[in-house]
Formats: structure tokens, C-alpha cells, sequence
């Protein structure tokens, strides 16, 4: 575990905070079109565009692509893990028993069907009203998510507090991190919170 989270530390910062760091000391705050939510304006192609690529738009396609592949792959794996989590816990199922039916390879084929669908459905509605029911979605699914980490970092603040009010020793716990506390989760609930009202009404 320590190891893993090590690794996405520095993924995140590599590969997020590196980026933004590189394209806010090379694209003018001022660069004309900067706002328009086209590939051929965005930060990176304008990266590119301005270092004399010519291919800078259709590589931005192939990385956005690949990315949206990647977060559905997950999301589907996770939504069909979910629903079947929910049709095995005992001793009440929160979802039908048929969900927790299963190949002989352990794959939960029917939950994996009915997130299919749904995930179907859900790419439809940007066909219905210009956008709008797509746009709502989104937005739920942003906020659902910064609910989550909010979760996360109260989680955190209340589990550690809990363990030393039980007169346990930290050196117990297999992994901890010990430079972000106690401030680390304070500052994601903080921000977290920050984002989920500044947040347009759906």
C-alpha cells in the first residue's frame, strides 16, 4: 500500500501539476480564442502550435481519446463491482440477487450488463435537448465525486482521532503518512468543500 500511493503521488504530480506548471509559463494569459472549448484552443495544443507543431489538434484528439477510453474502462469496472458488492452483502442484498451471478472466471456477467446499459443510456442523453441532460449528468457525477473525497478526508480525520482515544499508538497502523497530518485532511475537507459550493446549481 505505501508503495502504491507513493506511486500515485507522484503520477499526480508529474503528469497534472507538471502540465499546468509548463503550460501557464508558455501560453499567454492574453492568447486570443483561449476560452473556446475546442481542440484546436486548448492550453496543450496551443503548447505545441507555439513550439512549431503543425499536428498539435489531431495529437490532442489521440491523447483525449485514449483518456476517455482509459476513465470509462474504469468507470465500468468499478459501477459493475459496485452493483455486485451490493447483491452479496449480508445479511440484507441492496440489490437483486441476479447481480451476483457469475462466470466460471468470477466475471459478475449480468452486473456488468446492466452498467453496460445504463452507461449506453447515458451517452444517448447528449443527443436529447442540445445537451442539457448531459450537461446535468456531468454535473452530478463532478459532485458526486467531491463528495467522495470529502468522505475520504473526514474518514481520515475521525479514524485517527478514534484510534488514539482507544489508547492505541500510532506505530500500530501498517501504513500512515505522518508529514500531512494533522493538516492534510483538514485542507481536503476545506477545499473540497470550497469546490462543491462554488459549484453552478444543476
Amino acid at each position: 500500500m505505501p508503495r502504491v500511493v507513493r506511486f500515485v503521488f507522484w503520477r499526480i504530480l508529474i503528469f497534472y501539476v507538471l502540465s499546468i506548471l509548463l503550460i501557464g509559463l508558455n501560453v499567454p494569459w492574453d492568447y486570443p480564442n483561449l476560452s473556446d472549448k475546442t481542440t484546436t484552443t486548448s492550453p496543450f495544443t496551443i503548447v505545441f502550435q507555439l513550439a512549431g507543431s503543425t499536428a498539435a489538434a489531431s495529437f490532442i484528439n489521440t491523447v483525449i481519446l485514449t483518456s476517455v477510453l482509459s476513465a470509462g474502462n474504469h468507470a465500468l469496472f468499478a459501477g459493475t463491482r459496485v452493483l455486485y458488492g451490493l447483491s452479496v452483502v449480508r445479511p440484507r442484498r441492496y440489490a437483486p440477487r441476479i447481480f451476483s451471478r457469475t462466470t466460471p472466471a468470477g466475471v459478475p456477467v449480468f452486473a456488468l450488463l446492466a452498467t453496460s446499459s445504463i452507461s449506453i443510456l447515458c451517452f444517448g442523453s447528449s443527443y436529447i435537448g442540445s445537451g442539457q441532460l448531459w450537461g446535468w449528468l456531468q454535473n452530478i457525477v463532478g459532485v458526486s465525486n467531491q463528495i467522495a473525497w470529502l468522505s475520504i478526508g473526514l474518514a481520515s480525520w475521525r479514524f485517527r482521532k478514534a484510534w488514539l482515544l482507544q489508547g492505541r499508538p500510532i506505530e500500530e497502523l501498517k501504513f500512515r503518512v505522518g508529514w500531512t497530518w494533522p493538516w492534510g485532511p483538514y485542507f481536503v475537507i476545506v477545499a473540497v468543500l470550497a469546490l462543491i459550493l462554488s459549484k453552478p446549481c444543476i
